[in-house]
């Protein structure tokens, strides 16, 4: 019994030092949730901020969506509709000017940033469609601890979604849904909210931070743009 009692102590020592160290101490982060339309990347987010302790703000596309009268959306970007070989309806939503790209590639960026140096951790949800977007992140955010979430669903049911929320246009989510994954070789995490409930996805994202104090993914993306640039240059 003697010879166990160091080895009692070296283990409760160590489940005191984990739970020092874990999430609930650590330094604010930021969680990058991309997906289309309707994936679930809003009601993923609620279901983070209300299983951690933590200080959340969210920001991404839709805060700035709301943050933007409709009569300026218009100004600033356009949306294009067509048809595909299938005869479905496909939307896009486009700059139409600089302040649509800047509200795309710096704005939204900054903010996040903002709250995230202000000592709350932020979670983003956004649809990254284009590099121009993307690359605001990895310049921007550069030196904030980020982890970067891709939230899949199957089109049939994103276009459900679509049908029952009645807010979105049909199509939107089949427009980006091509394109949107174009960075899964840099997810920390990939998710399926197809058949997942948002609860189930917060718990998992929540874990794997847990485990996770050095995400990479973000990271491996930004040495990517910064070699193709260089190349560019060459």
């Amino acid at each position: 019994m003697k010879r166990r009692v160091p080895y009692i102590i070296c283990i409760i020592f160590c489940l005191a030092t984990a739970s020092m160290f874990g999430i609930n101490n650590r330094a604010p982060f930021v969680i990058l949730l991309n997906g289309t339309s309707s994936a679930g990347k809003t009601s993923t987010a609620l279901a983070i901020a209300r299983n951690t302790q933590r200080s959340v703000l969210m920001a991404g596309a839709d805060l700035l969506a709301l943050a933007m009268p409709p009569s300026n959306y218009e100004r600033w970007f356009a949306r294009t509709t067509s048809i595909d070989s299938a005869g479905n309806t496909v939307i896009q939503a486009i700059p139409r000017n600089a302040i649509g790209h800047k509200l795309n590639r710096s704005t939204r960026q900054k903010l996040v940033r903002t709250f995230a140096e202000e000592g709350f951790d932020v979670i983003a949800d956004e649809i990254l469609k284009n590099e121009e977007r993307m690359r605001g992140y990895t310049e921007i955010l550069d030196g904030i601890t980020i982890y970067f979430v891709g939230l899949y669903c199957d089109l049939t049911a994103l276009e459900k979604r679509e049908h029952a929320r009645g807010n979105r246009p049909i199509g939107l989510a089949r427009g980006q849904l091509p394109v949107v994954h174009q960075w899964h070789p840099f997810y920390d995490l990939a998710l399926d909210t197809t058949k997942k409930s948002p609860d189930e996805c917060a718990q998992e994202i929540l874990t794997f931070i847990e485990h996770t104090p050095d995400p990479k993914g973000l990271n491996r993306c930004r040495l990517a743009f910064n070699m193709s640039k260089k190349v560019a240059t060459d």
